[in-house]
């Protein structure tokens, strides 16, 4: 079935479950119910406003227009850029794999250089190590 085809509902629940998100983890990033973002997954919500279309793309790391219409880009760039990146990482660095899909998964960029701090004495080599700089344990 093609994207245009599909319902508003339908790419919603698709790209929730792309990401392993269930309905509760929607709502929190979106600032909604649970039983709204069910009623959208549904298609039981003939309007659904424009705040909260932005809102679900936000959350779904979707472009607007094409969680909308089915139409144009699916992902907005910075998610195309950070899925490349990763990526890169994986194949660069095999052995390390765990640790990027691990540092991947952080959103807040405090913990992010916290889990860096943290890699970064245990990285056998030093130049990798000095990549990321001295581990402040102040964070610890």
């Amino acid at each position: 079935m093609s994207e245009t085809a599909k319902l508003l509902g339908d790419r919603i629940r698709e790209r929730r479950e792309e990401l392993a998100m269930k309905p509760a983890d929607l709502s929190r990033a979106a600032g909604c119910s649970i039983s709204a973002v069910l009623q959208w997954e549904s298609n039981k919500t003939k309007n659904l406003k424009l705040d909260n279309l932005f809102k679900i793309a936000d959350a779904l790391e979707v472009e607007p227009r094409w969680l909308g219409t089915g139409d144009g880009v699916k992902l907005k760039k910075l998610a195309i850029e950070e899925a490349e990146a990763i990526q890169r990482l994986r194949d660069a660095i095999p052995k390390w794999r765990r640790y990027v899909i691990s540092l991947a998964m952080i959103r807040e960029p405090a913990k992010q250089q916290l889990f860096l701090d943290m890699l970064s004495e245990h990285v056998p080599d030093e130049r990798v190590a000095a990549a990321y700089g001295s581990p402040d344990k102040s964070k610890w």
